[in-house]
């Protein structure tokens, strides 16, 4: 994600968490949405750990190129490894069977 230290980061990724559960907040109609904005706990500790996980497979898909077979499965349809490849997924690109 940064050249920070782990502290940082964990305090940046709180930062952003609370910004995107405030921007849902007041989205919802039906929210208690108020300043000071005060979510759950869970809420922003459900957030963070997507963004750490999101975090994570971006930079896992850099060591290969970009077309990580481990992504792939998890983005695909149809859990095809080569859904990243470069000339594209051969599952998704494939017409389907007319019948």
């Amino acid at each position: 994600m940064s050249n920070l230290p782990d502290d940082q980061v964990s305090v940046h990724r709180r930062e952003q968490a609370v910004v995107i559960a405030r921007r849902h907040a007041k989205a919802k109609p039906q929210s208690y949405y108020a300043e000071p904005f005060q979510p759950h706990e869970w809420v922003i500790d459900a957030i963070v750990e997507v963004l750490t996980l999101a975090d994570a497979l971006l930079n896992h898909c850099d060591k290969d190129g970009g077309e990580c077979r481990v992504c792939s499965e998890i983005c695909c349809p149809l859990k095809d490894p080569l859904h990243f490849h470069h000339d594209g997924c051969p599952s998704c690109s494939q017409e389907p069977a007319s019948g």
